[in-house]
């Protein structure tokens, strides 16, 4: 399923431009900046999933520790996908199907070359490397001083891949808000992120851990 392998990262680095946040760079940052003073990141994604038909709800528990570049990603909803596991690091993505019982193992350039729908999110709080890959452009800018709000827009440097649409604010330099677009503009994923925490004591083995009876599938 794309969009799973679509979802991985919210947090991206770029080179500092400026002291302010006045380009998608310097927000990028920033946010890059929070994630490495954080030993790990936990928060909630809930939304609509609408490719292929009636939208359905998501919801998305994500768990990582940036300075090993490791997130898990749990799926409570769709119903098609509850249950399922994404665990992915900065070598290959491990994807638990809990309706098979099974795990694919896929490297993570093969993942992020195959997602299709603008932003792959395969390095969820491993913010290094997204300026190889996409164009940024600061979309626009609202709320006041201290409470401003920064909407990014990133497009794939190759390929006929739809973009993405990220919402930063500058209290605590986190995402608020994601969007995933066809080739067409149409709309295919919208999260909200939620219960945003830093330093909450999670742990490599944790965010690892996959049942020990899942068969495993290398691709």
């Amino acid at each position: 399923m794309g969009v799973k392998k679509t979802l991985l990262l919210l947090a991206l680095g770029l080179p500092f431009a400026s002291a302010g946040a006045q380009t998608a760079q310097d927000v990028v940052y920033k946010v890059n900046q929070m994630q490495k003073n954080a030993r790990d990141v936990t928060f909630r994604l809930t939304g609509t999933l609408s490719a292929g038909g009636t939208p359905q709800k998501m919801d998305i528990r994500v768990r990582s520790i940036p300075s090993q570049g490791l997130a898990r990603m749990e799926f409570a909803a769709p119903a098609s996908i509850a249950g399922d596991i994404i665990v992915s690091d900065k070598n290959e993505v491990r994807q638990y199907f809990s309706l098979t019982n099974q795990i694919a193992v896929t490297p993570v350039n093969k993942a992020a070359a195959s997602t299709g729908l603008g932003l792959d999110f395969v390095q969820v709080g491993n913010a290094a490397n997204l300026s190889d890959s996409y164009n940024l452009r600061l979309l626009g800018v609202s709320g006041g001083s201290g409470s401003r709000v920064f909407q990014l827009e990133a497009s794939p440097k190759a390929g006929n891949s739809g973009k993405s649409r990220i919402w930063v604010t500058e209290q605590g330099w986190r995402p608020t808000r994601v969007q995933m677009l066809d080739a067409r503009g149409q709309v295919l994923v919208d999260l909200s992120v939620s219960a945003f925490k830093t330093n909450s004591g999670v742990t490599s083995a944790v965010l690892r851990a996959l049942p020990k009876s899942a068969r495993i599938v290398r691709q």
